[in-house]
């Protein structure tokens, strides 16, 4: 996997819709005020920026707020993986750490190819690791500073890292599940 050829990949679809894409992400982050719809939302989410970077297929905002069957899935994982890094973190920082960058893809793979909770952690990890822990944890690190970076500015300019991480962590995505993505119209 080419780190800098993705960066500019994700880059490229999400200025091909940039207003679409950060829209959809704020209507989803506002819909998670009201908490019960956290996992509806979140998956709505990643359903949304999967279907755009896999398909071309631009977010429907009906995508962050019609996937009740996705909710118990979605709040077990991250019950589950909540914990389990906790205790990874908890156990000198390194086993945390590790669980973060295995279980990255967890809720891409939960939501493209319809698995239960745990056979989409599984799947995560065995992806990261065929594909190497090195390079995963390096992307984990790159989305990571840069929705930091936005962060540091108020909040405010997570309106934007937000958004372009969710593109940037699909198309890591498509490549660890051995798929292409379509450029969204992108040469």
């Amino acid at each position: 996997m080419d780190v800098g050829q993705l960066l500019k990949e994700s880059w490229d679809l999400f200025i091909a819709d940039i207003v679409n894409l950060i829209l959809f992400c704020l209507v989803g982050a506002l819909l998670c005020i009201t908490v019960i719809m956290i996992p509806v939302s979140i998956a709505g989410m990643v359903i949304g920026i999967l279907g755009y970077v896999k398909d071309g297929r631009k977010p429907e905002f009906s995508d962050l707020w019609s996937h009740w069957d996705k909710f118990l899935p979605v709040l077990l994982m991250m019950i589950v993986m909540g914990i389990l890094v906790m205790i990874g973190f908890m156990l000198l920082i390194v086993p945390g750490i590790f669980l973060m960058t295995v279980w990255m893809y967890a809720l891409f793979f939960l939501v493209d190819n319809n698995m239960g909770f745990w056979e989409a952690m599984e799947s995560s990890r065995k992806a990261v690791m065929e594909k190497g822990f090195g390079i995963n944890f390096v992307i984990l690190l790159l989305g990571t500073v840069i929705n930091s970076i936005g962060s540091a500015v108020g909040g405010v300019g997570s309106i934007l890292t937000a958004p372009f991480v969710l593109v940037f962590l699909a198309c890591a995505y498509m490549e660890v599940a051995g798929a292409g993505t379509k450029m969204a119209g992108v040469e």
